[in-house]
């Protein structure tokens, strides 16, 4: 299931960033604008079909700590 998710992520970042390399150890406030956070936050939710806690969107700032998050969300 992890690994499912990661290539979701992975997919909606690639998708984003249009091509920009992304590397899993970025940070996403470093390459993403407010625009794009509004963009990945409604994508995951739409992938996903779940809807994120503000709280929770605040603290999704690198791959692997939103693949924390979500692990709670999707069953």
């Amino acid at each position: 299931m992890e690994q499912d998710i990661k290539q979701e992520i992975k997919s909606i970042i690639e998708q984003i960033m249009k091509g920009t390399p992304f590397d899993e150890n970025t940070n996403f406030t470093d390459v993403f604008d407010s625009l794009k956070v509004l963009e990945f936050a409604s994508a995951v939710e739409k992938k996903f079909h779940i809807r994120i806690s503000d709280e929770d969107l605040f603290k999704m700032t690198d791959l692997n700590t939103t693949i924390e998050i979500l692990k709670k969300y999707i069953k």
